[in-house]
């Protein structure tokens, strides 16, 4: 017989860049969570190219290292409006005061 074998689950750091920092039109904020919704790295760039650009980079992929030392996944979310992520959940308010447009994906 042979023994059944349990797929291993790979946590997933989930990135996207919406809405725009508080206090500042026009400068997107980028943002990596857990999949326990802790934030993991931020950021705010003048273009989505390079919010995808710093929020994928090597020094921020350490910070996420740091969630998950033995691995993750990591979703980009090119549609945060329409994502489940961040369109289906909300965060408490108190948690993340500064991301009060992203905590609710509205």
């Amino acid at each position: 017989m042979i023994p059944r074998v349990e797929p291993v689950k790979i946590p997933k750091v989930h990135v996207y860049c919406k809405g725009h920092a508080p206090g500042a039109p026009g400068i997107l904020y980028g943002i990596a969570e857990a999949e326990d919704c802790t934030v993991l790295g931020s950021c705010t760039s003048l273009s989505l190219i390079s919010c995808r650009k710093d929020m994928t980079a090597p020094y921020k992929r350490l910070l996420y290292m740091a969630k998950y030392p033995k691995g993750y996944e990591l979703v980009w979310i090119e549609d945060p409006e329409n994502h489940p992520w961040t369109r289906d959940r909300c965060q408490p308010q108190d948690q993340h005061p500064e991301l009060m447009e992203t905590s609710c994906g509205g």
